[in-house]
């Protein structure tokens, strides 16, 4: 399912949440799965088009980048059609339609850019080059089964916008309460401060792509493919290109882009638990504690993705 998901985690995402969120069980409020079972209907129709489809027809999964923003931005949608307090639903959707329509977009715009805008891409992208070849070496599954595996882990992350990554979302879209506790306010304010963070990282990176480019320019057509390689294999963060000027996160870090998106999510998870208190207040013990098992696992499922399944893993061994 991930990289170090364990078996029992697969049997709370692939049937408990669902069950959960979905299906109503363990006493949810009605209108609250109202709000999920709606947004699940988005999301399926949302990656079957631009996501499965594509991929079955293919065989890239590079799609699944241009399909999840995109449906997060469907969860903010559907954040402020929820029934709960104006003002706290108003605040979480923006947050959640800034920190994925910036993505949708950027994506949008980045592959549209590198295909002439026909998303007919030429490779996968190094991480799922990555993922393919794990599975027939060091997994030593059989290759005529990637397909399978391939919309398997796509269609999981359809699953994680049905679920996970809505929850702390619909839970305070959908709270009625007006009151604002002091640990929703300090999870939007922490928000706030991982949403700037990540963009300046992924900013000061834009900029080092920029000076690499340029330094190979500057070689010319007579420089050997050695010479251009070693630019390009310039690591950022590391001399030369370390000038806390203009790549001050990235000297601290070796991925801080990565750890402000890790962030924003754990500021979500924070800013839903007085809304996950509330939804359970007089319900079972059981809904609360998966209520609040769900929260944690938006968190437990961003760690693994960003640091051993598709993100800093697959970068370092390229």
């Amino acid at each position: 399912m991930g990289a170090r998901i364990r078996p029992i985690e697969w049997l709370l995402f692939y049937i408990v949440f669902p069950y959960l969120l979905l299906a109503g069980g363990f006493g949810l409020d009605p209108q609250l799965q109202q709000v999920f079972v709606g947004n699940a209907y988005a999301q399926l129709a949302l990656f079957t088009v631009v996501v499965q489809l594509p991929l079955y027809l293919t065989g890239m999964m590079t799609y699944v980048d241009l399909g999840w923003p995109q449906g997060l931005v469907l969860i903010a949608i559907s954040g402020y059609l929820a029934p709960g307090w104006w003002l706290r639903r108003f605040i979480i959707s923006t947050m959640m339609l800034l920190h994925g329509g910036r993505m949708a977009l950027g994506g949008a715009l980045l592959f549209g850019k590198q295909t002439n805008f026909t998303y007919l891409f030429k490779e996968d992208l190094a991480r799922y080059q990555h993922a393919q070849q794990a599975w027939s070496g060091s997994l030593r599954m059989s290759k005529s089964l990637w397909w399978v595996k391939a919309q398997q882990e796509t269609f999981q992350q359809c699953m994680a916008n049905m679920l996970v990554l809505a929850a702390p979302i619909f839970l305070q879209a959908a709270n009625p309460s007006a009151t604002v506790s002091l640990l929703e306010l300090a999870g939007w304010l922490l928000w706030g401060f991982a949403f700037v963070y990540e963009n300046k990282a992924d900013i000061q990176k834009r900029v080092f792509f920029k000076e690499v480019r340029d330094e190979v320019k500057k070689l010319g057509s007579g420089a050997s493919e050695s010479q251009i390689m070693q630019v390009k294999k310039q690591v950022l963060g590391m001399p030369p290109y370390n000038d806390p000027a203009k790549y001050s996160l990235w000297t601290y870090s070796r991925h801080p882009n990565y750890f402000g998106e890790w962030l924003c999510w754990f500021s979500y998870t924070v800013s839903a638990l007085p809304s996950a208190l509330h939804f359970s207040e007089h319900s079972s013990i059981t809904q609360r504690v998966l209520l609040l098992l769900a929260l944690v696992y938006t968190c437990r499922m961003f760690y693994d993705c960003l640091v051993y399944w598709t993100g800093a893993a697959p970068l370092e061994m390229k």
